[in-house]
């Protein structure tokens, strides 16, 4: 240990982290050969204790983890998407499926285990911060559908499939899954919540599963959604997947936990807010009904593409923004807050969204991007956004996000030095009152 943190970058930072980790596997035999015998494992335990304390801690809360240490090619590629399916379910093969907590731990090993990987090929510079944040995209909606799949069968063994009658005919019940925020714009970060909308295809009456114990359909999609949320959020031995948000769901925390596509619809078309189009820009099905997916798709092509009154949607927009910094923003004058501060993350995230919402109905093409990045390019494309200005604001979000990554890793909130970013927050706030004060965007 000694010499492997004398070799490092930060030899008193590695050798304290590198000792807390010794103190909780000293009792297993098994973990001290480890380290004792393969040099790779303490080679690399060394370069992440030097650049991120956040992933030692994790190694330390789940000892599992110093067996992905032994692969030599550790800090190369970051996992795919295919790779990561294969590899889950490969880790749930000998898992006995009626053990939901064996499940939990292995969901939970597994993405601890990929995370770890991401990281460490983001902190070797084999990932940039986009493929970093596609990654762990991947890796949420691969848990995402696995989850779907290990909970449903529970409740379809009590009370059977869920139902519905429509023209003389009882049809199935679908469900899906809609992923907004960072997890549908493919944007996530390191510890990033998951923000989900669950809707099912249920209508008309009577609407009710077939089993032993039948229970109203609605009734049961709110149960596999519950079981869903507990799932991904429970804490175990082996820690928690991901906290879950729903508040976008129609109506907020006052709303259901999960709406028909009727109700869902009709929400959206005449109830919905303006910021509630605005995460509309963000939003795609993950899991699920494909047909149930098709729908949603249509139907916020629909939203999005609507005629908007230009005053009235800076109006909007501005105030939404104004109420969020209010409420959310923890910028001081020792530091520049990169979501939320002025001239951060949030501010081009709505400049995208109001550029969407107020070009789509004659530019439907701009839909098509979920992320940030791409839509801006594709803003630039079409010669609705000045392609340098585009190009600027693409380059500093990036910068933003690589940032925030980096901060995680270090065990730091996304609070940099007010002198930080002057520059790009400047090109930012500029930007901004371009459009929202001058009416000039």
């Amino acid at each position: 240990l000694i010499g492997a943190a004398a070799a490092s970058a930060k030899p008193d930072v590695v050798f304290k982290s590198l000792l807390a980790l010794i103190e909780i596997v000293a009792g297993r035999t098994a973990y001290l050969a480890l380290l004792a015998e393969n040099e790779n494992v303490l080679r690399h335990l060394a370069t992440l204790a030097a650049a991120s304390p956040w992933l030692v801690q994790l190694v330390t809360r789940v000892p599992l983890l110093m067996d992905e240490l032994i692969d030599p090619r550790l800090f190369q590629a970051a996992p795919d998407a295919s790779s990561l399916e294969a590899e889950l379910q490969a880790a749930l093969a000998g898992v006995d499926a009626a053990d939901q907590e064996a499940e939990m731990d292995a969901l939970r090993q597994f993405q601890q285990a990929a995370v770890l990987r991401i990281a460490a090929a983001d902190l070797s510079g084999h990932a940039d911060a986009q493929v970093v944040s596609e990654r762990l995209t991947a890796l949420a909606e691969v848990v995402i559908r696995t989850v779907l799949a290990l909970t449903r069968p529970r409740l379809v063994a009590r009370h059977g499939e869920p139902r519905y009658l429509e023209a003389g005919e009882l049809r199935p019940a679908h469900f899906g899954v809609v992923a907004y925020g960072k997890l549908g714009g493919r944007e996530l970060g390191y510890g990033s919540d998951l923000d989900l909308v669950f809707i099912h295809g249920s209508r008309g009456e009577p609407q009710m599963t077939d089993g032993e114990h039948p229970i109203d359909s609605a009734l049961f999609f709110a149960r596999w959604s519950q079981r869903i949320i507990s799932f991904l959020s429970m804490a175990t031995t082996a820690g928690v997947l991901y906290r879950v948000d729903t508040r976008l769901r129609p109506s907020g925390n006052a709303g259901l936990l999960v709406s028909s596509f009727e109700s869902f619809a009709r929400y959206q078309r005449s109830e919905a807010w303006t910021w509630e189009h605005q995460a509309l820009v963000r939003a795609r099905p993950i899991a699920g009904d494909a047909a149930l997916a098709r729908q949603f798709d249509a139907l916020r092509r629909e939203i999005l593409c609507q005629v908007r009154d230009e005053s009235a949607l800076r109006a909007d927009i501005a105030a939404m923004r104004e109420r969020m910094t209010r409420e959310l923003a923890v910028e001081t004058r020792a530091g520049f807050d990169i979501k939320q501060g002025t001239g951060g993350m949030t501010d081009i995230e709505f400049m995208v969204q109001y550029w969407v919402l107020r070009h789509a109905h004659a530019c439907p093409e701009l839909i098509e991007q979920r992320d940030n990045i791409g839509t801006l390019q594709t803003l630039a494309a079409l010669g609705l956004v000045d392609a340098a200005a585009a190009d600027r604001l693409a380059s500093i979000y990036r910068d933003y996000r690589d940032r925030s990554h980096r901060l995680t890793l270090e065990g730091w909130g996304a609070i940099v030095p007010d002198d930080e970013f002057r520059d790009a927050r400047e090109t930012v706030r500029k930007c901004w009152e371009d459009i929202f004060q001058r009416g000039q965007g």
